[in-house]
């Protein structure tokens, strides 16, 4: 976490302590704030025109400037309603309101986006962000990825679709929007991006919605729902996948779809090759994601930790999952990446990457260890 962040995430938390402690819990705080911190990053971006939350006094102050902005659905969905009269009645709102809006969230002197205010909460809870595997990717290593999804892969087609099948609040998209408008400089103005993701969590999803339309981006290219029950999008054959499933995160609740789906479509399936452990469903992503690549030339490159690498014996779901990946070639490379990257957990992790282009290497991956080569900043 960069420290403008951390800068910037301690203004707004001591802004709860001061206007929020005693009627919200301090764990409350992400709810609480996400909704307003969102509508005045709108608000930052919009101008003059727009209604600053310093003229706001009670609720229906609040709901008007909210129905008057475009973002107006998205706050509904993030409670900011409830929020609002949940302050009201303690008679915290309008001081509330007065200090969310002396912050410039997405402006040129603050251009920070909710996803890192997220992960500033995140950093604030970290036993709840573990508990729900929510490990939020860092900066540096959603670049490092975005890098190795495009070096030496540049498009073959006018319309790049990228795509995440656990999006988030979609900051490794946008890394990749960014990290793909430096590396294709000349081909830009004569391509169409367009960015994909399926987000399991309903408040995440309005989030990631709401950032998508905040950058200029079509909002229904994002969709809700858990990916491994059903996947919202079942004709995609993306060249280009980034992703950073939940860690040892069980996942039973989809495996009655799952086994239906595999008893319905047989060879068809997006499960053909195995069916993993419930109490971890990193391998099930990843035969996801090898399954959705186009067939004459994808990449994609996911953050696992270490546990895809040796979970489940010979013969086992897990075991015939990676046996797969190997033998069929679309496993490319394994990068080890050293511990604490991550602020709310020490663990170690990987990069897989995934290449579907024909490749003379098949059956064979190379292992990288990269465990000293970075490190936390």
């Amino acid at each position: 976490m960069s420290s403008d962040v951390k800068r910037l995430g301690d203004r707004i938390w001591n802004i709860g302590d001061t206007w929020l402690y005693g009627p919200v819990r301090r764990r409350e705080y992400r709810e609480v704030f996400l909704p307003f911190l969102l509508y005045q990053r709108w608000w930052c971006n919009a101008g003059a025109p727009a209604q600053s939350l310093i003229h706001c006094q009670t609720v229906e102050d609040l709901m008007q400037s909210v129905r008057e902005s475009p973002i107006a659905d998205l706050l509904l969905r993030l409670k900011i309603e409830q929020q609002g009269k949940r302050l009201a009645k303690a008679n915290r709102l309008a001081d509330f309101l007065q200090a969310i809006a002396q912050l410039k969230i997405g402006s040129s002197q603050e251009p920070f986006s909710i996803g890192e205010l997220y992960q500033f909460f995140l950093s604030k809870n970290p036993k709840a962000a573990v508990e729900d595997g929510a490990y939020y990717t860092p900066p540096d290593v959603a670049k490092l990825m975005a890098t190795l999804l495009f070096t030496g892969n540049p498009p073959v087609e006018d319309r790049v679709q990228i795509y995440d099948p656990a999006c988030g609040m979609c900051d490794l998209l946008f890394a990749a929007a960014e990290v793909f408008s430096e590396a294709f400089p000349g081909k830009n103005k004569h391509l169409h991006l367009q960015l994909l993701g399926q987000e399991i969590d309903p408040f995440t999803h309005a989030i990631a919605q709401a950032e998508m339309w905040l950058n200029h981006a079509s909002p229904e290219d994002i969709k809700c729902g858990d990916t491994l029950a059903a996947d919202r999008f079942p004709f995609l054959r993306p060249r280009y996948i980034l992703a950073n499933p939940p860690f040892g995160v069980n996942w039973s609740a989809a495996r009655p779809a799952v086994q239906e789906e595999l008893k319905t479509f047989g060879p068809r399936s997006r499960w053909s090759h195995g069916i993993s452990r419930v109490n971890d469903g990193q391998l099930m992503f990843l035969q996801h994601i090898a399954k959705k690549l186009h067939p004459d030339g994808g990449r994609a490159v996911v953050l696992t930790n270490a546990s895809p690498s040796f979970i489940g014996q010979a013969g086992s779901g897990d075991g015939n999952i990676r046996k797969w990946l190997i033998e069929s070639g679309l496993l490319d490379t394994v990068i080890a990446l050293p511990e604490n990257l991550f602020f709310n957990t020490p663990i170690a992790t990987q990069l897989w990457i995934l290449d579907s282009h024909h490749s003379p290497r098949k059956g064979k991956f190379q292992i990288i260890n990269a465990a000293r080569l970075l490190s936390q900043s």
